[in-house]
């Protein structure tokens, strides 16, 4: 930055000397001109309340290739390898016009239909891919309130009626996808009534119950918490609720889990820029007041519709930014939705699938040193000594 003090020339104040001619912004903080050129995003900014650059993270933080995930929404029809995504996550996910999740694959009671599941595994598990399946959408026949709206049908946002259901289906797909299915999410987004609307205790003794089950299949087994969404508005507050819910036995939700699950949405996709860091945050105090220091992933984030329609370069520009900030701050995984949702998908593959190839080998090249936030939500960023500007 350079720092040019104020004179007074007529009773107007003016810079004492000629201000420097390539610079990006500026501003008078009353005593002196200070001017930013575009070097200085990549540096610790200045202090001031005017200065428009905001440092988001100093220090170095190296990303694994397990730190990038994808959703598929219809496995069928993706052809090939599109992308370089080391896990993928099982969530609204179909095989033809079957659905893999609980209430698509256990149709009664000791009846299942694996036909979806065995193909999207025998995929993916083919490809030496990792997998995450989303437990939830409770089934009919199984749900406590059959008749209660739910975002996959009547009854799905329920609780179990019977504990026992719930076991049963935990153990038949672990048994079923021993060593090829690692890691487990108990429910989606449950902070939200639409895909779960039972009590934060009934929760944390799923939670547990799942956990015993799964890791008795193989104890090598990785449990993720259940996630919440909207962190910064009371998603965050959510889930410290559920951490100290009786898990219905001597524990709380607190115990059940390796990892902690969360997803990164922003309230607009303009907003990815401006907010991850906010929703972080959020998470993280609820986690430092708990004293947890599990691994954190994002098993889901996206460009939310209709925003999700924005130009490519738009739609790159806006999940760079949440993939460099969330690196940066601990985030272990980061997992996209969609590559082929109709609205929240992708529209131009083939570009995309270039552009992230690209991003990804950016960010696996060496460490990330600093983030900037720069007032329009752009991110000036500095990884393995090179700069970049997302």
């Amino acid at each position: 930055m350079t720092q040019i003090a104020a004179a007074t020339v007529g009773g107007v104040f003016k810079p004492s000397t000629s201000p420097p001619t390539d610079f990006a912004e500026s501003w008078f903080d009353g005593t002196n001109y200070n001017y930013n050129a575009v070097a200085d995003y990549y540096t610790a900014p200045a202090v001031s309340p005017r200065s428009t650059i905001t440092e988001l993270f100093s220090g170095s933080v190296s990303v694994s290739p397990s730190f990038f995930g994808m959703h598929y929404n219809r496995h069928a029809t993706v052809v090939g390898e599109p992308l370089t995504a080391s896990i993928v996550r099982i969530h609204d996910a179909t095989w033809g016009e079957q659905r893999a999740h609980w209430r698509g694959t256990n149709t009664a009671q000791g009846v299942y239909d694996w036909t979806a599941l065995d193909n999207i595994v025998a995929r993916w598990y083919a490809r030496g891919r990792e997998m995450i399946y989303t437990f939830g959408v409770t089934p009919s026949w199984a749900s406590a309130r059959p008749s209660e709206s739910g975002a996959y049908g009547l009854g799905t946002a329920a609780e179990p009626s019977s504990n026992t259901y719930w076991t049963d289906f935990c153990q038949a797909i672990a048994e079923r996808y021993d060593g090829r299915i690692k890691y487990w999410e108990v429910w989606n987004e449950v902070n939200l009534s639409l895909f779960y609307c039972g009590t934060k205790a009934k929760l944390a003794e799923l939670a547990r119950l799942a956990h015993q089950t799964i890791k008795a299949v193989n104890a090598n087994n990785i449990i993720l918490s259940p996630n919440c969404t909207s962190l910064a508005t009371g998603g965050a507050t959510y889930f410290d609720g559920y951490l100290t819910a009786s898990d219905g036995a001597t524990g709380t939700g607190a115990d059940w889990f390796d990892i902690v699950a969360c997803h990164l949405y922003c309230s607009a996709s303009t907003r990815m820029g401006l907010d991850t860091k906010g929703l972080i945050d959020a998470l993280d105090a609820v986690l430092a007041t708990r004293s947890i220091t599990k691994p954190v992933w994002n098993t889901e984030t996206g460009l939310l519709s209709p925003d999700a329609n924005v130009l490519l370069e738009d739609k790159m520009k806006h999940i760079k930014r949440s993939m460099v900030i969330a690196a940066a701050l601990g985030v272990e995984h980061w997992s996209l939705y969609t590559y082929d949702h109709t609205t929240m998908g992708i529209n131009d593959k083939l570009r995309y699938t270039q552009e992230w190839e690209d991003w990804r080998s950016v960010l696996l090249s060496g460490a990330v040193t600093r983030v900037n936030q720069l007032w329009d939500g752009r991110i000036a960023c500095v990884i393995d000594g090179a700069e970049h500007l997302v």
